[in-house]
């Protein structure tokens, strides 16, 4: 079953050579030349990269994506795939290569494709490429450029790519038609959404459930019955767009349309004058919005906290949410099935289904040991409090990301980067992990056992995971037994934990052999 998720809409205010007859409002992030990107969630499950941590785990709690920097415009969190837009036209990829995803030229198969780590220049794409916003789908993306132009890639088996097939791709193709004019985008999980600068909204890709409101399209069409429209928004199987005068309307499958009916509806009471300004898609027909009194509000499918309210209706009206008039919201990001919002003094803050620590706090249910939570009330995106600087944010399938140039954020699992005898690797923060040296002889028969001792730099602050396991030596696959593949848990107020290795008994003729551990799965740690 493929991944679904929906992703932030981007809206530019102003596109270079372009006359834009209506006042538009934006909402894509600006260029901060202090700023870098973000990663939380997709811990300990749902891992493919996509947080950017330089492997393929993910992390309950914020951590910086590397090798990107500052200078970072936009970013963008989809099914299990991350982007990132740079000042300078740049695009960057990271997650899972499944159906050509990331535009690095890989067409990755299998349950998910291979999990790339690290960001990865989308091909062509490079300085002066001229794009100027992302968007992320369920495995395929959209990138505007600066004179109104969209190119896409990933997966196409639906025509969300908008070339004309059903044919998929692993780099930039440009959207037939939208060649120029075009200022807004959005992905959903199987279809795609553009705004041209006379208020048209155009979709294509999956009608599975009515969202293109037209018929079903494999190249751009245009939407009746829309006018001045300053904003759009894909959602799981429903799509949204804000007009100029404040009305809000929706259509495919939500609570809103619950006969799916063709076309856009207004939703009620979100007419002129609703005061909106922002307005995002998720899955389950869930939708959110903020609105200019510093408040936010949500419809559809609310059943898993997702609206930031013990009011977890599942109707059409808006419902008032925890974030009151005077909150100050002033972004709101759709995930699957979580909510992601960003306050004006730079406050990150997350609310619904917490399986995969998509809320950043770190204290998501299967990292606590049981069943996956739904926070009905708002908890704070650890470490982005007041002052963390943040000017965006995105919200995925099971992860999310910030730009932010001084968030404080506590530490992760322990880093896939260690000190040990064989020299020093330059440690992530905030925490480096080590392993003692230790030494099994074989033995000519049996098995032999010693004990080996993971240690952090210092007292760990909050319960921290070091994955152990084995890599090359001279040893051979039956001749070690334990950490194949092993998680350690290190306590909170705790700096180590000892655990046993084991070695099977050598045979007569065969000399000592040696073997590696790894931590996270990249670090050498000791050879024995």
């Amino acid at each position: 079953m493929k991944v679904r998720t929906t992703v932030r809409s981007v809206v530019i205010a102003c596109v270079v050579s372009l006359a834009i007859p209506i006042a538009l409002t934006s909402t894509a992030a600006v260029a901060n030349p202090t700023a870098g990107v973000w990663g939380w969630g997709a811990w300990p499950n749902n891992f493919h990269g996509q947080v950017g941590r330089g492997t393929t785990d993910g992390s309950p709690t914020p951590v910086g994506v590397m090798g990107l920097g500052t200078d970072v415009r936009d970013v963008a969190a989809g099914g299990s795939h991350s982007l990132a837009v740079m000042d300078d036209g740049r695009v960057y990829a990271w997650g899972t290569e499944l159906l050509g995803a990331l535009g690095n030229g890989v067409y990755g198969s299998g349950a998910q494709g291979a999990g790339v780590g690290v960001p990865t220049l989308v091909t062509g794409l490079d300085a002066g490429s001229g794009v100027i916003a992302v968007a992320a789908g369920g495995a395929h993306s959209l990138a505007l450029t600066d004179t109104g132009g969209v190119l896409a890639w990933g997966d196409n088996s639906s025509g969300q790519l908008g070339d004309g097939t059903t044919v998929g791709s692993a780099v930039p193709l440009p959207v037939l038609g939208l060649t120029s004019g075009i200022i807004g985008i959005s992905a959903g999980y199987e279809h795609s959404m553009a705004l041209r600068a006379d208020g048209v909204v155009l979709t294509w890709g999956s009608n599975l459930g009515g969202q293109l409101g037209v018929t079903d399209s494999i190249t751009p069409l245009a939407v009746p019955g829309l006018t001045n429209v300053v904003q759009v928004s894909a959602g799981l199987f429903h799509s949204l767009a804000r007009a100029q005068n404040g009305s809000v309307y929706e259509w495919g499958e939500s609570a809103v349309n619950p006969d799916w009916a063709p076309g856009p509806h207004r939703v009620p009471t979100l007419g002129a004058g609703s005061g909106v300004i922002d307005i995002d898609g998720g899955g389950g027909g869930s939708s959110v919005a903020a609105k200019a009194d510093g408040s936010m509000i949500g419809w559809g499918g609310g059943g898993l906290g997702q609206h930031c309210t013990t009011n977890m209706t599942t109707g059409y009206a808006p419902v008032t949410t925890d974030f009151g008039p005077g909150s100050g919201v002033v972004d709101v990001e759709a995930g699957w099935q979580s909510t992601l919002v960003r306050l004006a003094d730079g406050s990150v803050y997350g609310c619904g289904y917490d399986f995969s620590n998509e809320l950043g706090n770190g204290s998501g249910g299967l990292a606590a040991g049981g069943g996956a939570v739904t926070v009905m009330h708002p908890v704070q995106v650890a470490g982005f409090g007041a002052g963390s600087g943040a000017t965006d944010i995105a919200a995925g399938f099971a992860h999310g990301l910030a730009i932010a140039s001084q968030p404080t954020p506590p530490a992760p699992p322990a880093t896939t980067t260690t000190t040990t005898s064989f020299g020093t690797i330059p440690p992530a923060p905030p925490y480096t992990a080590s392993i003692g040296d230790i030494t099994v002889s074989e033995g000519d028969s049996g098995t032999r056992t010693a004990a080996a001792t993971i240690s952090l730099d210092r007292v760990a602050t909050t319960r921290q995971t070091v994955r152990v396991s084995t890599a090359s030596g001279t040893a051979s696959a039956g001749d070690y037994l334990s950490f194949a593949n092993k998680l350690v848990t290190i306590a909170a107020g705790k700096a180590s934990q000892t655990v046993a290795i084991t070695l099977n008994g050598d045979t007569a003729s065969e000399g000592d052999e040696s073997f590696r551990l790894l931590v996270n799965g990249s670090a050498t740690v000791q050879a024995v």
